[in-house]
């Protein structure tokens, strides 16, 4: 998330902005550090996040490092990051509550989430609390398999998108109103799936690599 800026043109830009002053301008660089996070070293958004930095072949080991050099404020809270931002303390938050920066934004702070189809890498989608884990060789099977049929069913995924705030993959379901247009999947985006086996195995190893380029 940044301050209400021009569009990007991918995370390159992000660092070139870190590097020149925020929105690549002349303009210099505020006296505290360039960019605040939400700490990556343990689960939540900000681990997917540097897992989907680490992944994409653009930017890897490379950009994080390079990041992290730009004297990153690491918070172990991500609604402080964004609550930095929105006051004008950092230019750049990095994974922090989106959310929350909507409820800021709507108060009239200067703050806006960059949506993943103004950045050439994409971005990654999470099934966030909606995972879902059956039980094997639960007592009533078939009631399982009739509860699941529902829940991936037009009226299940309408069920649940209303009541989480956020769409369902299936193009059937009606976006619930209200949601800003970042948080819905569009076509010709890159989107990388947080929840498969290959990603979460991933975090694991990205957990351990910033651990040994992370000092603070």
């Amino acid at each position: 998330m940044l301050p209400a800026r021009p569009l990007l043109a991918g995370f390159l830009s992000v660092l070139t902005a870190l590097l020149t002053g925020c929105g690549g301008s002349a303009a210099p660089a505020p006296a505290t550090s360039s960019s605040a996070s939400y700490d990556p070293r343990g689960a939540g958004a900000a681990l997917s996040t540097f897992t989907f930095f680490y992944s994409v072949p653009s930017l890897g080991k490379s950009f994080i490092e390079a990041l992290l050099k730009q004297d990153v404020t690491i918070s172990k809270d991500a609604t402080q990051v964004s609550d930095w931002v929105a006051r004008g303390e950092y230019p750049i938050g990095i994974a922090g509550f989106d959310d929350t920066a909507l409820q800021l934004k709507q108060k009239g702070a200067p703050i806006d989430a960059y949506p993943p189809d103004a950045l050439k890498e994409g971005a990654y989608v999470t099934t966030g609390w909606g995972s879902l884990a059956v039980f094997n060789k639960a007592p009533h099977p078939n009631a399982t398999k009739v509860y699941l049929d529902w829940l991936l069913s037009v009226d299940g995924q309408q069920a649940v998108a209303q009541a989480q705030g956020f769409p369902s993959l299936r193009k059937d379901v009606p976006v619930p109103a209200g949601l800003p247009s970042f948080v819905v999947p569009k076509d010709g985006v890159q989107y990388v799936r947080s929840a498969k086996e290959s990603w979460v195995r991933l975090q694991g190893e990205t957990t351990a690599y910033l651990k040994t380029v992370m000092t603070n």
